[in-house]
C-alpha cells in the first residue's frame, strides 16, 4: 500500500474511533450530570457560619442583628425594594467533645435561607485540634443533610 492510502485509512480509523468513544460517552455524561441535578433542587439553601479559633457560638449575634434590621433589604421582581427586611432565622449547633449536638434555635416556616452556626465546644486553636474539629465538623454536617439541606458555606477562620 502506498502511504497516501495508509495516510487515509488511519484518518479514517481514528474518526470511526472518535465517533465511537462519543456514541458511549454521550450517555454516560448525560447520566452522571442528572444526578447532582436532583440533589440540588432543595427548596431551602441555609447559610453555615463557622466562628474561628477561640470563637464561640455568639461571634455572629452583630452581623445576624445587622442583616435581619433591614440593612440588608431584599429587591422584588420589579426591582424595587420591599418595605419588610428579610429575617433570616438562626440556628446554633454546639459540637461536644463527646460528638453529641447542642442545637439551639429553629428554623421557620417560609425561610429559604435560614443561618446556621457550627461552633465546637472546644475551640483552641493547633493542628491537632483542627483535626478534631473537622471530625466534628462532619457530624453537624451529617445533621443538616439529614434535614435535607443544601448548604452554602461561609466561615471565618481568621478571626
Amino acid at each position: 500500500m502506498t502511504n497516501k492510502i495508509k495516510r487515509w485509512l488511519f484518518v479514517g480509523g481514528l474518526f470511526v474511533f472518535v465517533i465511537v468513544v462519543t456514541c458511549f460517552t454521550i450517555p454516560w455524561v448525560k447520566s452522571s450530570v442528572t444526578k447532582p441535578r436532583t440533589i440540588r433542587q432543595s427548596q431551602m439553601s441555609p447559610v453555615i457560619f463557622i466562628p474561628g479559633s477561640s470563637a464561640g457560638q455568639n461571634r455572629f449575634d452583630d452581623l445576624f442583628k445587622t442583616i435581619n434590621s433591614g440593612q440588608g433589604v431584599a429587591k422584588n421582581a420589579q426591582g424595587g425594594q420591599k418595605s419588610t427586611p428579610v429575617q433570616h432565622s438562626v440556628v446554633k449547633i454546639t459540637v461536644k467533645e463527646n460528638d453529641t449536638l447542642q442545637v439551639t434555635g429553629q428554623v421557620r416556616a417560609g425561610d429559604n435561607t435560614p443561618f446556621f452556626v457550627v461552633a465546637f465546644e472546644n475551640n483552641h486553636d493547633g493542628y491537632a485540634n483542627i483535626k478534631k474539629q473537622a471530625k466534628w465538623f462532619n457530624i453537624a454536617f451529617n445533621y443538616l443533610v439529614d434535614c435535607k439541606f443544601n448548604p452554602n458555606f461561609w466561615t471565618n477562620l481568621s478571626a
